[in-house]
């Protein structure tokens, strides 16, 4: 008979410790079989004689932990969201959970998604507009009933702005600049940098629309391949915007590409002037995976929230069209 994997956890906040101990255990599919400790002196007895796949150790006893040499995956988490090499204990739950099982992939215990099997979707207008973000996240919020979804904000002036202010500090060129630096690139400190809302994971977009334009191609290709090899979600959506450089090279790793337009002879012409310019740059086989997104006549208001219910009809006549769900 296979055994359950096993986590050892020491927090010193017995309270803290008790309710998401007790969240994780009755959550379908938490793989691991918990130990849980809040007493330092039962923990100083107990932990000698113990094995585990994961330890999760409060960062007060880090260094103590450190010289021990336990076997198997040691985690320090703290209080302190601006330690770079802890994992932040008061994230959502669900994160923290995600982040655990992402320690199994890394050990070979679990197997970690296909890359074939991870569905990455490209929002993109050379006009974009507001709306390019609201008809993205509708698309988001329909996706996480078949998988994990992650929305990547690759914009300098994200219309979701407000989504993202619990956690604000650590945006998208942060991630990078911390990706670039990482020796193993490691996902198991990524969800310092993860927001969630609706069960939608995100990162945090930019303050300053300059740092995006700074960022080769090569580096935006680099860290969509990061997210596609990380085993962690089944749709990378992202909604781009006119401060990156190279768009094509983004796009070409999109399985399908919606593009939210006017319909006006403005547009038209920019469209036609867009068309040309990936012919130009030998990058015209994305016209047949992009579809213009017209909105009818009359929806003014498609960003209001009275109109949930024809945005989600709309959504999911685009995913059910495009073969994605």
């Amino acid at each position: 008979m296979t055994r359950n994997p096993k986590l050892v956890l020491y927090e010193p906040d017995q309270i803290f410790a008790a309710r998401i101990c007790d969240y994780w255990s009755n959550q379908k599919g938490f793989p691991f079989e918990i130990a849980c400790f809040s007493n330092y002196e039962k923990w100083r007895s107990a932990y000698p004689k113990m094995t585990a796949d994961v330890w999760l150790i409060d960062s007060s006893i880090a260094e103590e932990m450190q010289r021990e040499g336990l076997s198997g995956r040691v985690l320090i988490w703290t209080d302190d969201e601006s330690q770079e090499t802890a994992i932040y204990k008061y994230r959502s739950a669900d994160i923290l959970m995600q982040t655990l099982k992402d320690c199994l992939d890394a050990t070979g215990t679990s197997v970690a998604a296909d890359q074939e099997q991870i569905c990455v979707i490209g929002l993109y207008s050379p006009m974009k507009s507001v709306l390019q973000t609201v008809m993205g996240m509708e698309i988001a919020r329909l996706l996480t009933a078949f998988g994990q979804v992650l929305y990547l904000p690759l914009s300098g002036f994200w219309a979701m702005k407000d989504l993202q202010t619990d956690y604000y500090s650590k945006d998208i060129s942060d991630f990078m600049y911390f990706l670039a630096g990482s020796e193993q690139q490691s996902t198991v400190f990524i969800q310092n940098y993860i927001l969630e809302r609706e069960s939608i994971e995100f990162l945090a977009a930019v303050d300053n629309p300059d740092s995006l334009r700074t960022i080769a191609a090569k580096e935006w290709l680099d860290f969509l391949d990061f997210w596609k090899k990380s085993g962690r979600y089944q749709y990378v959506i992202l909604d781009i915007g006119p401060e990156i450089c190279e768009v094509p090279k983004l796009l070409q790793g999109c399985i399908k590409i919606f593009s939210v337009a006017g319909s006006n002879s403005i547009c038209d012409g920019i469209w036609r002037q867009y068309e040309q310019y990936l012919e130009a740059t030998g990058n015209l086989s994305l016209m047949s995976r992009t579809e213009r997104v017209h909105l009818p006549e009359g929806r003014e208001d498609f960003g209001c929230m009275e109109t949930t219910d024809y945005k989600s009809r709309l959504a999911r006549e685009l995913l059910s069209g495009a073969g994605l769900i």
